[in-house]
């Protein structure tokens, strides 16, 4: 029995461990999906919220303080409230209902001593209780992991500043060496969502304006605190099991097929959310079943509702679409009497208020007697910047005296309603309605794919993207919006003229919906997108000429980290596919998913071969010949040449999509291949700017930075030799540019066969000079990490998954960077060490659904299991099927819930 259920609740567990939720009120659903989620998964639930509150210390020790005061600086917190107070009444009570739920839980598990086993290792044997404003936490927290990219502005700025002091010292364009050889915007594939589905150019260009051309910057002050704050977050290691703001977190696909493409004309959706791979999994299937609403999918623990799924009518995907709806601004900063806080930015010559506030932080001593206090620590927030904090402390300026700091402004502190947006979604019955609820949908920002049972398809994205002064009036130049800012005037979201539209959340102007990315039933009946550009709009290398249809620039992110090539693989596949008269099913969704090619290896791979080929000509450059000449460099060369580009584990303990998939000489080419890689990009970009710069300064290390500049060095003419005028493909003695290309290429796989038999990666190969030995799955590893480590991590759990090779960490797998089956190296390319190509983010959870006339058919797939908690029936039991990308039905339908019920209850009021 559950105190404050309004009449009994019906909750089945299916084969897979879902639950179904049956309920007569929109209350007792979301407090029995408040139930299930906390008898599951409550240490995560408890973790996400604190990440935003900034208290995640009081439950992991004072390890964890440096990470909450960053989390109190930036002032999710008080959002959360701000989120909380702007929903309706409908939405509190949901919240509320969802809270009591919760609760109940906890109250059992403290009386029976059950609470999750990580309590008891850090010494707890309570937990807060919920509160609404905890899902409100919880919705942020992983809104921020990929809408709030903090560092992203900062870094770029440090590193632009560095590469125009080192082309004004050698007397080159750094401008140029930094935005066209290096840190491009264009991405590597060309692939756009809208333009692709439609078979258009979208958008109106003006190629006069020169966007990369940015005036003086910040000042050396401010140089300094932001080469300061990098360092800072740069030394918090990740968290396992918390979403943190701004992560690199591999992306996402999604894609639909309209029903003409389909069989029995029955339009397809497919969905794969890349995040943190860690344990248990970020998301959590349901089936919530009220009056009114009929929704599966997955949701995450902690928010009452479904984030990707399907109803009885209609079915959507989500992926992150990197707007940019963040800026950092370098503040001027004046002591001033009237402020609160005794301070004020300088803004247009006039002082405007900093605001302070007293935080309070507590640790828990891990020995059970008790919370301790840390010393309190002051926060300042910035009215002028949507309430957002400053960063860095203000600090003066040796050269002017003047003080000086880096603030923050974000539409994600405004009264943000994604948890109102997504919930709206779940009740959708058609596109208008779908539509709508879009529109609440403003911190999270997504790209979301649409299908419906009437045959519709459509694409939109969502987040409010501010209008900023300078680009409304066409003037670009002086401080993009993906560099530092100036905060003294001239670069400043528009203020909201007249009255806000009721679901608008910022009181600043923003793009207009109906000129964010979207598209309805487009001429191609296609519609793809895996975070790679949505409009087309970077693919000139320049994010800032696009033009507004009222006027101004249509400005959605500068582009450099969006993602392309799964995009690019996703659209042939399904283009080859139909040009062989072949009508897609749902199999074929499942296999596409499932692909593991590396599509950087299919632009690469011919100017290996291509470089062995000159080598073996009569005439050829003695160096470039004597490479060929070595037989080891001839034997790996014939097996990339013979490479299908697939990436299996070649390991009987390994875990492959398709175990024949090219077997071991696929495995084998792919770890030449992946090592090889990392080899031409020491040869080059490194070995240049290593012997140009300092080590402090930042190098492209994106995993996408790095093969974009790779693919620009080599296809440029002369090769190597960048816009900027310097040269990457640096041999001394050789002239000839193309020579010396194909010297640094060899001469990198030389390398990487000599790195592969060393000790850096004896713990995989012992030192082993026979190719046949290196086998990708001894490099390609995944641990499913838990906060606590240890017995938690996924191998070894508690014993239950023990770790499937001797002496290496982690469970081979197939796939690899940029892969469909997305499963990106842990670290960047550069592959030095046995351990370097470990991978810890990818699909959190797949998805497939076919929707009929009649019905609609969907199908999951998470990486762990519905419980975190380790001897109970449904820990791990979804994972094997994971790693081998099998699915599971999500049973919607009665009869096939109870016909694979594994357990039914009859939850009761208690009076």
């Amino acid at each position: 029995m559950l105190d404050g259920l309004h009449r009994p609740v019906f909750l089945i567990r299916d084969a897979s461990g879902i639950p179904h939720i049956f309920a007569a009120d929109r209350h007792d659903l979301f407090y029995v999906q408040g139930w299930v989620h906390a008898q599951d998964r409550l240490f995560q639930m408890d973790l996400f919220r604190r990440q935003v509150a900034g208290t995640l210390a009081e439950v992991l020790g004072a390890a964890a303080l440096e990470r909450d005061v960053i989390s109190r600086t930036l002032g999710l917190g008080p959002a959360a409230q701000r989120s909380l107070d702007a929903h309706p009444q409908s939405v509190r009570d949901d919240l509320q209902a969802y809270s009591e739920g919760v609760n109940a839980y906890i109250d059992r598990a403290e009386a029976d001593a059950t609470l999750p086993p990580e309590y008891g290792a850090l010494a707890l044997s309570s937990v807060a209780r919920w509160k609404p404003l905890d899902s409100e936490l919880v919705a942020k927290a992983i809104a921020a992991t990929t809408s709030l990219l903090v560092a992203d502005d900062i870094e770029l700025t440090v590193a632009l500043g560095a590469y125009r002091s080192l082309g004004a010292a050698l007397g080159i364009d750094g401008d140029a060496l930094f935005f066209e050889d290096l840190f491009r915007s264009a991405p590597f594939d060309p692939a756009s969502t809208v333009p692709d589905a439609e078979r258009v150019t979208d958008g109106q260009r003006d190629l006069s304006l020169r966007a990369h051309r940015p005036g003086a910057g910040v000042s050396a002050k401010a140089m300094e605190q932001a080469r300061a704050y990098l360092q800072r977050v740069r030394k918090l290691p990740r968290l396992p099991g918390v979403p943190e703001a701004g992560q690199d977190m591999g992306g996402s696909n999604t894609w639909v097929v309209g029903p003409r493409h389909a069989q029995w004309g029955h339009a397809l959706l497919a969905n794969d959310i890349h995040l943190a791979l860690d344990t248990p999994p970020i998301f959590y299937d349901v089936h919530l079943v009220a009056p009114g609403l009929n929704v599966i999918g997955s949701s995450a623990a902690g928010t009452p509702c479904v984030i990707r799924g399907h109803n009885r009518h209609l079915a959507w995907g989500v992926t992150n679409s990197r707007l940019d709806i963040s800026d950092v601004y370098a503040e001027t900063i004046v002591v001033d009497a009237t402020s609160p806080s005794g301070l004020s930015i300088l803004h247009n010559g006039t002082p405007e208020p900093i605001v302070p506030r007293l935080e309070a932080f507590f640790y828990n001593p891990l020995d059970g007697s008790g919370l301790a206090r840390a010393p309190d620590r002051p926060v300042l927030s910035v009215p002028r910047r949507n309430n957002g904090p400053l960063i860095t402390a203000p600090a003066p300026d040796p050269d002017t005296g003047a003080l000086s700091a880096l603030s923050l402004q974000s539409t994600a502190f405004s009264a943000t309603r994604d948890i109102e947006g997504f919930c709206a979604l779940n009740r959708a019955r058609n596109l208008a309605q779908f539509k709508a609820a879009l529109r609440l949908i403003d911190f999270g920002s997504q790209n979301i794919t649409y299908a419906d049972r009437k045959g519709n398809i459509a694409y939109f994205t969502t987040g409010e993207v501010p209008l900023r002064e300078d680009l409304q009036a066409m003037s670009p130049a002086a401080t993009p919006p993906f560099l530092i800012r100036r905060g003294s005037g001239g670069q400043e979201w528009l203020p909201a003229t007249g009255p806000l539209p009721a679901e608008q959340a910022v009181a600043f102007e923003i793009l207009p919906f109906e000129e964010m990315p979207g598209v309805e039933n487009p001429a191609s009946g296609l519609i793809v997108n895996a975070n790679n550009d949505q409009v087309g709009n970077t693919l000139d290398n320049n994010p800032l000429n696009d033009l507004r249809p009222g006027g101004g620039l249509r400005y959605l992110n500068w582009g450099g980290r969006n993602f392309s090539i799964r995009a690019g693989r996703i659209d042939a596949l399904l283009r080859e596919r139909l040009a062989a008269h072949h009508r897609l099913s749902l199999r074929d969704m499942q296999e596409i998913q499932a692909d593991t090619v590396l599509g950087d290896a299919q632009v690469f791979v011919p100017f290996i071969v291509q470089a062995f080929a000159n080598a073996v000509e009569p005439g050829a450059h003695p160096a470039l010949a004597a490479l060929a000449d070595e037989s080891r460099i001839a034997e790996a060369l014939e097996r990339l040449r013979r490479w299908n580009f697939t990436t299996p584990s070649g390991l009987a303990q390994g875990h492959d999509a398709d175990p024949a998939g090219g077997g071991v000489d696929a495995s084998v080419s792919a770890t030449l291949f992946a090592v090889w890689r990392g080899r031409l990009s020491a040869n080059t970009i490194d070995a240049v700017l290593d012997t140009l710069l300092p080590p402090t300064v930042p190098r492209p290390t994106r995993r996408e930075e790095i093969v974009t500049a790779l693919r620009h060095l080599l296809e440029s003419d002369p090769p190597g030799v960048g816009v900027s005028g310097l040269d990457f493909f640096n041999v001394p003695g050789v002239e000839d540019a193309a020579t010396r290309r194909d010297i640094l290429i060899l001469k990198s796989l030389r390398d990487a066969l000599e790195l592969l038999a060393s000790d850096a990666f004896a713990p995989a190969f012992a030192r082993s000079v026979d190719q046949d030995d290196y086998r990708w799955g001894k490099l390609h590893r995944l641990v499913l990490a838990s906060p606590l480590g240890d017995v938690f991590d996924v191998p070894p759990a508690f014993g239950l998954f023990p770790p499937p090779l001797a002496g290496l960490d982690g469970i081979p797998v197939d796939g690899g960077f940029e892969t469909i089956d997305q499963a990106p190296p842990l670290a960047d390319v550069r592959a030095a060490d046995s351990d370097a190509l470990a991978f810890r983010f990818g699909p959190t959870g797949r998805f497939v659904s076919r929707l009929s006339r009649h019905r609609v058919e969907a199908h999951s797939s998470l990486p762990g299991g519905e419980s975190a908690v380790p001897f109970t029936p449904f820990y791990l039991n979804l994972l094997e099927g994971w790693l081998d990308n099998e699915t599971y039905p999500l049973p919607s339908a009665w009869p096939a819930i109870v016909r694979d019920a594994f357990s039914r209850e009859l939850l009761v009021p208690s009076r």
